[in-house]
């Protein structure tokens, strides 16, 4: 079945015309469904219910393993990763695997930005090729590169392996 209802503003199918309505918000910043304590709103009222948990302090999903409760069951599932050491989430670069999608993401961020500058950095390479330099020139074109070189690998070094965290 296709995706017959689509968004006047952005083009985005939808198989219901409920859904369509609910990303229609997105666009016109409409939130019906406001908390009655503290006033903030929200385009679904799904995400209201989950809402009112912070001020009634109910947390209706529990770990089986360590009893932490959480207010919704999407988070007690990636809580439980912890326990369970699963990470389903691979770097398509460099097979690194996280138990959580945005750790990954960021990850992959990273290697993309380090990849370009290590990129700049053969370019640079080629350019002092062709052009020729005086033996001072050169040494000192050399000390630059090999400086900026060092700083992108101890990046590198530290993006991949200390703030992944997995």
């Amino acid at each position: 079945m296709g995706k017959p209802w689509k968004c006047g503003d952005c083009g985005k199918g939808y198989t219901c015309p409920s859904r369509l309505e609910i990303h229609q918000r997105s666009h016109t910043g409409e939130r019906p469904f406001s908390c009655c304590v503290c006033g903030k709103g929200f385009t679904q009222s799904s995400e209201l219910r989950t809402h009112q948990l912070v001020h009634t302090g109910e947390r209706p999903f529990t770990c089986s393993v360590c009893r932490k409760g959480f207010t919704q069951s999407s988070s007690l599932q990636k809580h439980q990763r912890v326990h369970t050491g699963k990470k389903p989430f691979t770097c398509c670069v460099c097979g690194k695997r996280f138990s959580q999608l945005s750790n990954q993401q960021r990850h992959q961020r990273v290697l993309m930005l380090v990849g370009f500058v290590i990129l700049d950095f053969t370019v640079l390479q080629r350019m002092h090729r062709s052009i020729n330099l005086s033996e001072s020139s050169e040494e000192s074109l050399k000390s630059a590169l090999k400086g900026f070189f060092i700083s992108v690998s101890y990046f590198l070094l530290y993006n991949h392996n200390a703030s992944d965290g997995d």
